[in-house]
Formats: C-alpha cells, sequence, structure tokens
C-alpha cells in the first residue's frame, strides 16, 4: 500500500498508467485510509474520476478561476456581497495557498480570521460553500465538515446613565445611528443602509422603513419617536437635496461603500466608548438588545418585539426577557412585600408585648 501519514492524517500516493496520485484521505485510521486508497483506484481505473483530479488547484486558483463567477449566479445582492467578503478574509490568510484537497476541519479550526468570530464564521461559511462547488466539480471525492467559530451573544444592555454617557461623548453621524438603534430596535447596519432615494424615510407618517435585514421579515415600516424625529429632521436639512443616503458615507467616518452610504461607525463608537468610560462588553449592538429588552418589559408582547426586531423565528425574540419572567417578578416583589408587611406587624405585636408597663 501506498499510505503515508502527514500530520497524522493517512495520504495515498501512487501512479497508474504513468499519472501519479497524490492527496490526503481526511483519515487518521491506517485500515480506513487504506480502503478508502483502493475504491478511489478503482474509480481512477473505470475512468469515474476526471483527468484533471492529479492536478488540484490551490484555494486562491480555485477561487479566481470558478468561485468569484460563481458567486455571481445568487439572485440576492446581499448573498453576493456575504460571499465577496468572505472570501476577501480567506485570501489573507495561509490556506489561501494551499491545494483545496488539503484543507481540513483540523487546518481550519487552527486557522485565524481577521476580526471577531461573527466574521471567522463568514469566511468559514464561504469555504464551505467553496469546497462543496470543488466536489460539485469533482475536485474532491468528499466535502470536510467544517466547524465554525463560537460566537459571543451580544446581550449586553445599556442602562439609562451608559446611554446618556455614550450620546453625550458621540459625534455625529454616531449620534443619529445610535438614536435610530436605541429607539427603533434597528441593526446598526441596517440604520446606515437607510435610502432617501428609495423612499425609506416618511415624515410625515413619521416612520423608516427598514428594507431587508437578515430575513424578509424585517421588511417593515417602524414608526419613529419624538426624539428620533427630531433628529432625523435636522440631518435632512443639512443633506444636499439629491442625497441618496441618509447616512452617506465622506470617508472621513468610516470607509465609503461602492453605494456611497457608510459601512461602519466603529472607530467613532469605540472612542465615545472610552471618553464615557463605558463597561468593555458593550457594543453598538447592545443598544438594539437595550430597545427590544425595554419594548418586551413594558408592553409583555413578544409579537410586538418580533416585529420590532425583525425576528424569523420566535425563539429569537425569546431572548429577549419574556413576559413570564416579567409577571414571575413583579409576583416575588410582591411576595417580598407581604412577607415585609407580616415581618413588620410581627415586629410590632413582640414589641407591645415586652415592653413592661410604666408604672
Amino acid at each position: 500500500m501506498s499510505i503515508f501519514d502527514r500530520n497524522g492524517i493517512k495520504w495515498y500516493d501512487f501512479t497508474i498508467r504513468k499519472r501519479r496520485y497524490r492527496g490526503s484521505t481526511r483519515l487518521r485510521n491506517q485500515k480506513k485510509a487504506e480502503l478508502f486508497e483502493d475504491q478511489l483506484k478503482t474509480k481512477i481505473l473505470e475512468r469515474q474520476l476526471p483527468v484533471h483530479f492529479r492536478k488540484i488547484p490551490l484555494l486562491r486558483e480555485f477561487i479566481e478561476q470558478e468561485f468569484r463567477s460563481y458567486i455571481e449566479t445568487y439572485e440576492s445582492k446581499a448573498t453576493r456581497n456575504y460571499y465577496k467578503g468572505g472570501v476577501t478574509m480567506l485570501l489573507e490568510t495561509d490556506i489561501a495557498g494551499m491545494r483545496i484537497d488539503e484543507i481540513d476541519a483540523d487546518i481550519v479550526s487552527e486557522t485565524s480570521f481577521p476580526a471577531g468570530p461573527s466574521n471567522a464564521n463568514k469566511a468559514i461559511r464561504t469555504l464551505s460553500v467553496i469546497l462543496g462547488r470543488a466536489k460539485k466539480k469533482k475536485y474532491l471525492l468528499a466535502q470536510p465538515d467544517l466547524v465554525k467559530k463560537v460566537e459571543n451573544e451580544r446581550t449586553g444592555t445599556f442602562n439609562p446613565l451608559e446611554e446618556a454617557a455614550l450620546l453625550h461623548h458621540a459625534n455625529q453621524p454616531l449620534t443619529d445611528v445610535a438614536l435610530v438603534v436605541f429607539d427603533m430596535g434597528f441593526r446598526p447596519g441596517e440604520v446606515m443602509r437607510i435610502s432617501l432615494e428609495r423612499g425609506d424615510v416618511d415624515m410625515f407618517r413619521k416612520a423608516i422603513f427598514r428594507r431587508r435585514g437578515k430575513v424578509r421579515k424585517s421588511d417593515t415600516w417602524v414608526p419613529m419617536t419624538d426624539r428620533v424625529f427630531e433628529a432625523i429632521a435636522k440631518r435632512l436639512a443639512s443633506l444636499p437635496k439629491n442625497a441618496k443616503w441618509l447616512f452617506p458615507s465622506s470617508g472621513k467616518n468610516g470607509r465609503v461603500s461602492q453605494s456611497g452610504h457608510l459601512t461602519t461607525i466603529d472607530k467613532q463608537f469605540n472612542r465615545a466608548k472610552k471618553d464615557a468610560n463605558l463597561p468593555e462588553h458593550l457594543v453598538l449592538y447592545s443598544a438594539r438588545h437595550t430597545s427590544l429588552t425595554n419594548v418586551m418589559e413594558e408592553t409583555g408582547n413578544p409579537k410586538i418585539v418580533q416585529q420590532l426586531g425583525g425576528h424569523h423565528r420566535g425563539t429569537t425574540t425569546m431572548k429577549y426577557i419574556h413576559p413570564d419572567a416579567v409577571a414571575a417578578r413583579d409576583a416575588i416583589n410582591k411576595i417580598n412585600r407581604d412577607r415585609a408587611e407580616v415581618v413588620a406587624e410581627a415586629s410590632r405585636h413582640n414589641l407591645r408585648h415586652s415592653t413592661p408597663l410604666v408604672q
């Protein structure tokens, strides 16, 4: 047999009809690897594999030759941009220079991607689609099961003092973006994509249209609060009449997107967060969680929160304080008050009976 070991993974290396075949079995067990090799030889002898099988492209080569054009077949622009972002991150890693048949779950788990776990998972999901495409093109016999990074849930909330401190230290456009997130439950990215050209702002109805967030359910008109209405009125008055975006990007406060709207205000937020001396765990997304948590507590109606948050699944809405939990809290507060009254009455009763009579 021509199986050999490489970093704990079994590899095959053999020649049939003067052609050399070499690659990873993606297996650690010797007997399973030998069986894999036998099956591979059988397929080659029966001409079930394409001629180009022996020349496996590098990941960056496959991306340029095949995957970039494949991305354009998606109808959704958001999906195309998602995978383009994933490709950008993948090309910045060492695995971009590896043959696609060498990439396995262990290598991916040890690879560091730019930014946090959420962005890393974008790269991993993109890689999974790439390898699936490679399998369909018969460059791979099997697609590895890639494990995504653990994402920390953005469940932190601002208390009223923290919210006031952030808004006090924030500059534009962060101030207006934060107000919409705090009061209307928008995701920060949704705020920065508000389009004037498509009529997403209706000052007569005092509402803003949230257009295609993560799911179609996000398409809805959301009413403006009084302070958001005042802020948006001032912003509209300061913009050119032909402005296409509510938050156009000048390149000073963030990257200039191809469409011309602001794409990030992380630097502004981090600076304001530092000046306001806010806890490290708070991010701008926490303002959205604060908004939806407050609405749940005040209304006790998960349907309202689901619509406001643009959630597709009710389980997502349940991350926010459930009305049953609010009822439980109120019940415990009532029990505590009743107990306090009983204790107080008992104390007064004992005091009357233990106080000596004055002669």
